[in-house]
């Protein structure tokens, strides 16, 4: 099973593309991967797709609205054992202004 874990990541706002977010910073002990979802709060109440990540640690989010606020988690796998959700369960959220 991997490990809890949170992110002590940042979102970071390349200034070429406003409607782009990156994030990075997570790990668990023994993942073999990650999966990542996130969503518009003001659309949604929950993630329904989960994205396979790989072993990668970051991710580019794109496609994002200004002024909406998102919510993302990210969980690890350790092959077919998991998932271990990051930050306990909780949701992070992003308000992209």
């Amino acid at each position: 099973m991997p490990a809890g874990f949170s992110s002590n990541s940042h979102w970071t706002m390349p200034k070429t593309s406003p409607r782009r977010r990156r994030c990075n910073g997570w790990q668990s002990a023994y993942a073999s991967h990650y999966e990542y979802c996130y969503y518009d709060t003001g659309v949604a109440s929950s993630c329904t797709t989960w994205i396979n990540n790989g072993a990668s640690r970051q991710v580019t989010l794109g496609g994002l609205e200004l002024l909406h606020t998102y919510a993302w988690q990210v969980r690890a796998w350790n092959d077919t054992v998991g998932p271990t959700y990051a930050n306990s369960g909780s949701y992070w959220i992003l308000h992209d202004r």
